[in-house]
């Protein structure tokens, strides 16, 4: 957003500005209490405040104490949304795995819970309509949020699912949300005029808006098969320093990077290095030559699951010939 214009006020009194502190802690307040005027023009069709800048925006209107003036009146506040995004609200989650040659079944139990302040939300785009609590993100999909100060997530969950052998998976419960940025800026409303208060302006705003839309993700995680790491060439188990290995498996998902662990030491590699091949089920990876022969090493993958990087439940050993 540019510069905001100035006027000055006939009355107004010059005052030592708030510290940054209690800048925060009032704009915090305003965001938690905001009710959105329904008029298409609201700061000028409303107040004639004809140095407010044009554009889309929301505005909340609050009585409160005003610094400069010494006396309480009508503050207007205005947000200007810049960016957007959905995203998922992690409250708990829980892994299990099977890593028998016969599928079986899990039980997944969440029992870590958390509470989620529902204060507002933001229009999502320039075309979409500004309401109370709804952010409008398509013409097909919203999200509504309900009035309440909070809300908190199951503290017991349970999922059952048969998991195929050599599977593992990482369920995870919380709420749907939308990450905005966001202007915002107060003007306060005397004689009939709007006199810009910057010591209640910010710029770049950020905040997580989360809905009381509960639901869970299921992640499968990467697993190397039980002799699944051979060479690259002949696909036998004679593996040396320095030559390309093949990692079969499943839940491989890019990018990934192939962890080896031997002693106190530890590689990566990945996207990049020599002969660097993924998709979901295989891997080929070029093994660093520094890794000594006739010694075991442990052998992981760890692959990016949206919500976070994971690694292999179960590491296998690979034996290094010389």
């Amino acid at each position: 957003m540019n510069a905001l214009p100035v006027r000055d006020s006939p009355t107004r009194r010059r005052r030592s500005l708030p510290r940054r502190v209690g800048v925060l802690a009032a704009l915090a307040a305003l965001l938690s209490t905001f009710v959105v005027m329904t008029v298409s023009n609201p700061a000028h069709a409303a107040y004639g405040c004809d140095n407010v800048p044009q554009g889309d925006y929301a505005t909340t209107v609050y009585n409160s104490w005003d610094e400069d003036e010494g006396k309480y009146g009508a503050h207007l506040v205005v947000f200007w949304l810049k960016w957007w995004e959905r995203t998922f609200n992690v409250a708990g989650s829980d892994t299990e795995g099977n890593d028998s040659d016969s599928p079986q079944m899990k039980t997944f139990t969440i029992t870590q819970s958390r509470t989620y302040t529902v204060q507002n939300t933001f229009k999502a785009s320039s075309s979409s309509t500004v309401e109370f609590l709804k952010v409008k993100l398509s013409s097909s999909y919203e999200y509504t949020q309900q009035i309440t100060n909070s809300y908190t997530t199951s503290s017991s969950v349970t999922y059952q699912e048969t998991l195929p052998a050599h599977v593992a998976k990482k369920v995870y419960n919380g709420v749907d949300a939308i990450n905005v940025r966001f202007d915002v800026a107060t003007w306060f409303l005397d004689q009939g005029k709007c006199w810009w208060r910057p010591n209640l302006t910010a710029y770049d705003v950020y905040q997580n808006v989360p809905t009381t839309n509960e639901r869970r993700e299921v992640k499968q995680l990467p697993v190397i098969n039980p002799g699944g790491v051979v060479d690259a060439v002949d696909y036998n188990y004679n593996i040396r320093p320095c030559e390309i290995v093949s990692l079969f498996g499943n839940g491989f998902e890019a990018p990934s990077r192939v962890i080896l662990r031997q002693g106190g030491n530890t590689w990566y590699v990945g996207a990049g290095s020599a002969w660097w091949y993924e998709s979901w089920n295989q891997i080929n990876a070029t093994l660093p030559c520094d890794i000594q022969p006739n010694n075991y090493v442990s052998v992981s993958v760890e692959s990016n699951k949206t919500l976070e990087r994971v690694e292999t439940p179960w590491p296998r050993f690979v034996f290094i010939s010389p």
